[in-house]
């Protein structure tokens, strides 16, 4: 009897010991998880990508498609995927304000958070700017340095350029972070994204300069403005995020003035109020038209959304 204790006692102790070999290997071997904030930066991703980093990591994007990352608010099992990432991605500039609290606290346990609009030259926009002639591009006189005291404007993904550099980045990133080669990856996608600019650039043209105006839901159009040319008048809810007031008197403004620049459209988004954009269309005898800033095609694709973007504006305003 004591000998089959004996052999039982050691049998149990060697299936301990190779429990625990099997459990450091699948720790060694295991896919990294990258957790991605907001829908568009993981499109970006899975778009730059391709198929070699899902083989070599799981991408999780926590704000789902068609939902206003202004006023996402994460559960709880959002917030323990954070804390369990090997790499965050974020956009930053006040985009995830929801999730301001919970990557701090990840930061804090060392989780590394790359964050898309530090590689970007950022839009910065003062509350005492003027408003925007039909001439877009001479704002640009005024300079960083009196733009730099405003806000800034975290809507980066409506320049293609600015995408092209965070991309670059973040293929940078994932090499010197966890030995991912993406560097033919993001190459292709170089190059896709000068054939979107180019495209864009040459549908903008067959608007005239005069006409080139815009009115939007909220400020998100910037980046896409000074990129190609537009002049923004003012947007309906004056703010970055969607989540700002909107005042009578600052409607009853915009009317008037789309009445002075004979602007014919205005602009809605994801996160207009509706019956606002309504009484705007009718006070100034304007067509509200819709755009999608902050929302993916049924491809979930983000050079989709920004062709789609642009063919809506230009057939509206030629």
């Amino acid at each position: 009897m004591l000998g089959v204790a004996v052999l039982a006692a050691m049998l149990l102790v060697l299936g301990s010991c190779q429990g625990k070999s099997d459990s450091a290997n699948s720790r060694d071997n295991k896919t990294k998880k990258i957790v991605v904030t907001y829908s568009i930066l993981g499109s970006v991703l899975s778009d730059l990508l391709g198929e070699e980093l899902n083989k070599q990591a799981s991408v999780l994007t926590l704000i789902p498609n068609g939902l206003d990352p202004h006023e996402w608010e994460p559960s709880a099992q959002d917030i323990a995927q954070v804390y369990g990432a090997d790499l965050i991605v974020v956009n930053g500039l006040g985009l995830e304000a929801g999730l301001e609290k919970t990557l701090a606290q990840a930061k804090e346990k060392g989780i590394p958070i790359f964050t898309a609009t530090d590689h970007i030259a950022i839009r910065k926009v003062s509350e005492d700017d003027p408003v925007e002639d039909e001439h877009g591009d001479e704002e640009d006189e005024h300079g960083d340095e009196e733009l730099g005291h405003g806000g800034n404007d975290p809507h980066f993904w409506l320049d293609p350029q600015a995408v092209a550099l965070v991309a670059n980045a973040f293929a940078i990133e994932i090499k010197s972070r966890f030995s991912i080669d993406l560097q033919k990856y993001a190459s292709q996608f170089s190059k896709r994204v000068a054939d979107l600019d180019g495209s864009i650039t040459a549908k903008v043209a067959q608007i005239p300069a005069n006409k080139r105006l815009l009115i939007t839901g909220h400020e998100s159009l910037g980046y896409f403005a000074d990129r190609y040319g537009f002049g923004l008048l003012g947007a309906i809810v004056p703010s970055f995020s969607t989540q700002a007031g909107v005042s009578a008197g600052d409607v009853s403004a915009l009317a008037k003035l789309s009445k002075d620049k004979k602007v014919n459209v205005v602009f809605t988004e994801l996160g207009t109020p509706p019956k606002v954009a309504e009484a705007l269309a009718r006070d100034a005898g304007v067509k509200a038209v819709a755009i999608d800033t902050h929302l993916l095609g049924s491809d979930g694709s983000w050079f989709t959304m920004i062709e789609r973007l642009t063919d809506t504006i230009v057939d509206a305003l030629k």
